[in-house]
């Protein structure tokens, strides 16, 4: 092989594993197919320029940057790279990656600034690049921008990239529970949020990707954290302003390419600017037979002017094609923005353009569309079609037909639908919902809007509550997390009332769903902020299940004082009057903190005393979970006979009630009772059974507990391999959930 030659095929390897063409490898690198052709065949030496452009492209790092030139410029010096180099590839020991199936879907093409992504690419590619912030003013086009740029640097990072929107996250502290929840780790056993998250990302090569954190600046030290606690990791942000951290990259996103109005080229020239060909080809989808001529290509022209460039407004000003000529568009724009309408000095002159761009665009809806516009302003995280019936028709308004003014509202890109679950969901940009709120409260008609969002999202956390419980319980477990948001910006609302009935209504009607999806920590903070608002003689059924839930989420996060005090009220409360399952639960949890500081006595009587309040009730779910815990209690004293013999009938009543959470906790602990009787192919069945139920629920801690038990089983059984798979699977769970004990004893028994 010549010393060129050698070169060439390991360039050519690297990008076959990379699944790249020759092509997409000239992209990339900034050269021609040509000169990749010849130096892949072995017919051409690189240039240093382009060595250093390939250690760029695949990340060397700056220590053994000179060592990889000297590969590229002399292959006789070193045929191919060292064993121990970085650059080494290696494409079985790539680990599972995060792919573009966890990214937003662009429904449009993008339109220009290529050299804009190669640059950025090339930054990310860098070692010494470990933050990079995209910058600019709403509707530039940040988040699409970066999306475009993820596919461009992914091979770079073994675990991939993912995407944490945070336009509808709030509070700078709920940050946190956003990259958890799209990294899909959930609150650990004890221990903060960041710890657990730092524990998981410490050793991944990873690029998170932070969407909309201008609102959550308190937030940009738990980013700071992540890259202290992670050297793999490499954070791409967007925002309207820098973070502010050490060893911040910021790029400021520049508007689209505009021609000079007065020194307009020829036609076909002007298709080369990014603002016309975008207005173009956004117009001709909603016109087919719209074409940019020499008569309409001066107005054209003039309205991206006037728009400065900014894809938000360019794209809502071509949508007005449907409707209005240029000349006609032109005229309305020009309306709306000469002479300028000056808005608040603290805010950039782009963001006042952007709302007369919006405003233009708000003036040609007919007027339910308007009323529907601005109504869905209180929606975060989008909407369905009955959400928005309920919430945006009010009393006595015959006249609202809301499924034709939502269709109009798409058709006018003010509105974004998407398919969840088979079902229609619609959802604002959030630029534009902070003009649908300006619009609503100048309606008169906030108060109004806002009560019947916080009463439709209370009655569904309610509904849904009493189903959290029996056979419908995925369904509803799922639908809860599809309003998850709407929920918590109805949480907001209530807390900020003057009476505390309404915050402690909503989530009480949510702790379930909170226990279940792991949400542990944010369902104490919203339980925790509704009872401080009540006052401590307060003994309505709302406050009473508010804190048996906050007890209870404080006893499995092993903050047994809270959830003492928490229980021992909501007993108290339970016991002037209220239903009985409330009894029974608070009674059942109290048990169990009891049990779990080891006072198996007092455990043994609350636990008794709440299977007593069940039987002579006649309450199954509630009556199966005390049983359940009361036979943790003997199994505990060793008398697994009785334990058994209550699991057996707490299974019965889950299956009677069609709770699957509660056929797993009755299963696992049946199985559990079996491996201290020897019996264990008894006992692989049921963690089997409980297994199968912990996964469908999307419950990890479950999931972690019962391979737990299925390896210890294996090893009983000298199934070494089988044992080793179930442990060590169990061990990744345990570590991503943050569960410090658990994964202490799956290692303990994997070295055993």
């Amino acid at each position: 092989m010549s010393q060129v030659g050698s070169f060439g095929a390991w360039l050519a390897q690297q990008r076959k594993t990379r699944q790249l063409t020759q092509a997409n490898l000239a992209g990339q690198l900034g050269y021609s197919l040509e000169t990749i052709k010849k130096i892949e065949e072995g017919k051409r030496r690189p240039s240093r320029q382009l060595a250093e452009a390939v250690a760029d492209w695949i990340g060397v790092t700056d220590e053994q940057r000179a060592l990889f030139v000297q590969f590229c410029r002399d292959a006789a010096t070193a045929s191919s790279p060292p064993a121990d180099a970085h650059w080494s590839a290696d494409a079985d020991a790539v680990p599972l990656r995060r792919g573009p199936d966890t990214w937003p879907a662009p429904t449009t093409a993008f339109i220009g600034r290529n050299a804009m992504i190669r640059e950025l690419s090339t930054l990310l590619r860098r070692p010494s690049v470990r933050l990079l912030t995209l910058t600019g003013p709403p509707g530039i086009g940040k988040t699409r921008l970066s999306l475009q740029v993820i596919p461009e640097v992914q091979d770079a990072f073994a675990y991939g990239a993912v995407f944490v929107p945070l336009a509808a996250v709030r509070d700078p502290a709920r940050v946190e529970s956003a990259i958890a929840q799209a990294l899909d780790v959930r609150a650990a056993v004890g221990g903060s949020l960041l710890q657990v998250l730092r524990g998981y990302l410490h050793d991944k090569q990873l690029l998170l990707l932070l969407d909309n954190f201008e609102h959550l600046a308190q937030a940009a030290s738990v980013v700071s954290e992540l890259l202290a606690a992670a050297p793999q990791l490499k954070v791409l942000v967007t925002s309207r302003a820098v973070l502010h951290l050490y060893g911040e990259h910021a790029w400021v996103v520049p508007p689209l390419t505009l021609p000079d109005p007065q020194q307009l080229p020829p036609v076909e020239e002007l298709r080369d600017y990014e603002a016309i060909r975008l207005f173009t080809e956004r117009a001709t989808a909603l016109r087919p037979d719209f074409r940019l001529t020499a008569e309409n290509a001066p107005l054209v022209a003039e309205i991206c002017a006037r728009l400065e460039g900014l894809p938000l407004a360019t794209e809502l000003a071509a949508a007005g094609i449907q409707v209005l000529p240029p000349q006609g568009l032109l005229a309305r724009l020009t309306h709306r923005l000469d002479p300028p309408v000056i808005g608040p000095q603290d805010r950039p002159a782009r963001q006042q353009t952007l709302r007369n761009a919006i405003g233009w665009s708000y003036d040609l809806l007919d007027d339910q569309e308007r009323r529907l516009f601005r109504r869905l302003a209180p929606f975060t995280g989008g909407c369905t079609v009955e959400a928005a019936e309920a919430i945006c028709r009010l009393d006595g308004e015959t006249d609202m037909t809301v499924w034709p003014a939502l269709v109009g509202l798409v058709h006018m890109s003010l509105l974004r639908q998407e398919e969840v679950a088979g079902e229609p969901r619609f959802w604002m940009l959030e630029t534009i919902r902070d003009y649908a709120t300006e619009r609503l409260t100048a309606a008169g008609e906030a108060d109004r809007i806002h009560a019947a969002h916080l009463r439709y999202y209370t009655t569904l956390a309610e509904t849904a509550g009493s189903h959290l419980r029996g056979p419908a319980q995925l369904v509803w477990l799922e639908r809860l997390e599809a309003e998850h948001d709407n929920c918590r910006a109805a949480l907001h609302g209530a807390v900020a009332q003057e009476t505390a009935e309404p915050a402690l209504q909503l989530s009480s009607a949510l702790w379930w769903f909170w226990r279940l999806h792991g949400y542990w920590d944010e369902g104490r903070t919203w339980l925790e902020a509704a009872l401080a608002r009540a006052t401590s003689t307060d003994c309505s059924a709302a406050r009473a299940e508010a804190l048996c839930g906050a007890g209870d989420l404080a006893r499995l996060q092993g903050d047994y004082a809270t959830a003492d005090s928490r229980l021992r009220g909501s007993i108290a409360c339970r016991e002037q009057g209220g239903a009985a399952c409330g009894l029974i639960y608070a009674r059942t949890f109290l048990g169990e903190a009891l049990r779990c500081q080891g006072d198996l006595a007092a455990a043994g009587e609350e636990t008794a005393a709440a299977v007593a309040v069940g039987r002579a009730a006649g309450e199954p779910h509630s009556l199966a979970l005390a049983l359940n815990c009361l036979g943790l209690v003997h199994k505990e004293r060793g008398d697994y006979a009785a334990a058994y013999r209550l699991f057996a009938e707490s299974l019965a009543l889950f299956e009677q009630s069609g709770d699957r959470w509660g056929q797993e906790l009755a299963l696992g602990n049946q199985g559990a009772i079996a491996v201290q009787q020897g019996d264990y192919p008894a006992a692989r069945i049921l963690f089997e059974a409980a297994l199968a139920f912990d996964r469908r629920l999307g419950n990890k801690y479950g999931s972690a507990w019962a391979l737990r038990q299925l390896g210890e089983v294996a090893q009983r059984q000298a199934q070494a391999n089988q044992a080793a798979a179930f442990l060590r699977e169990s061990l990744a769970l345990s570590r991503e959930l943050g569960h410090a004990a658990l994964a202490a004893d799956c290692l303990s028994a994997l070295h055993a």
